[in-house]
């Protein structure tokens, strides 16, 4: 998969029931998995998946949530100056995902994705601006949304 140029590139992998889901700066692909060898299905543009067009994104996550049976994703997008979330509508990553975004103060970087009985939390360091090295911190964000809405689809 693609890194984008970005050295090192920012890999991330979930496992679930019968699934992989491996990130990487620019791609996601997705295996099947089960009795033998796995089974490449399909890869993913990041800027397709996430519906962002041409804007510049960086340091995906993706983990597979036991609690819900539900895939969860999130990526910063620098020329939005947002993170992006998104959550399967089943347990098959392959099938349709719902994405909500969420406004940083600034260029977020790293986003955490981190799960809870009823939460999600996003949390990024911010930035003064995303046009590269040396730019100011400014801090970090917390986003704390309820996990139920999103799995409802809001």
């Amino acid at each position: 998969m693609s890194s984008g140029g970005f050295e090192p590139p920012d890999v991330q992998v979930a496992a679930g029931p019968g699934y992989v889901v491996e990130m990487v700066n620019l791609a996601m692909r997705f295996w099947r998995t089960g009795n033998g060898p796995a089974e490449q299905l399909i890869t993913r543009r990041l800027e397709s998946f996430f519906g962002t067009g041409a804007d510049r994104l960086t340091d995906p996550r993706v983990v597979y949530d036991t609690q819900t049976g539900r895939w969860w994703a999130s990526i910063s997008d620098l020329d939005a100056t947002s993170i992006h979330l998104a959550v399967s509508d089943s347990s098959d990553p392959t099938g349709h995902w719902t994405i909500s975004s969420y406004k940083a103060p600034g260029c977020a970087d790293q986003p955490r994705l981190g799960l809870a009985d009823g939460l999600v939390v996003l949390g990024a360091d911010i930035f003064l601006n995303c046009g590269g090295e040396g730019s100011a911190a400014s801090g970090s964000e917390l986003w704390i949304i309820n996990k139920a809405q999103l799995l409802a689809g809001s």
